[in-house]
């Protein structure tokens, strides 16, 4: 399942571009800092509103009219907490990072 977070993750990022006629980068971090992992997809796409930050993870919500379910992010967050991890989201204009956190086992 965690598989399928990470290819939602870049499925979304390589979305982003579209606007860019496909230009962009996207990148995978991978540190240990303590008894867990952290794992940042990061995308240099346009970015997230501030005022759609908060609604990102809830289901059916959409930051692009027409462009898939609104489902994806929610059932992320819940795969993601079901590994006791945690997930949330930076953006700034040209740049989003998801903010992966699971525990080592």
């Amino acid at each position: 399942m965690l598989r399928d977070v990470f290819y939602n993750l870049m499925k979304n990022a390589s979305e982003a571009f579209k606007e860019r006629e496909g230009m962009g980068n996207v990148r995978v971090k991978i540190n240990k800092p303590a008894d867990f992992v952290e794992i940042r997809v990061i995308d240099d796409g346009p970015g997230i509103s501030k005022e759609d930050i908060p609604k990102i993870f809830e289901p059916f919500f959409i930051t692009k009219e027409k462009i898939g379910t609104g489902l994806g992010l929610s059932i992320c967050k819940a795969i993601i907490e079901e590994h006791k991890g945690t997930i949330e989201v930076e953006s700034m204009p040209k740049m989003t990072s998801f903010i992966i956190n699971l525990p080592v086992c």
